[in-house]
């Protein structure tokens, strides 16, 4: 495998976890919204 197609394999890896934390955050969200949770403070 050359460098190219290793950073590529990297870059998609990387793009594939964010995608996946984003849509996990749409779920909680959701998850907070049906359940009348309306604003969290840290």
């Amino acid at each position: 495998m050359t460098e190219a197609e290793a950073r590529a394999r990297e870059a998609a890896e990387a793009r594939y976890s964010l995608v996946s934390s984003f849509d996990q955050l749409k779920v909680d969200r959701d998850w907070m919204r049906d359940h009348g949770i309306g604003h969290v403070n840290c």
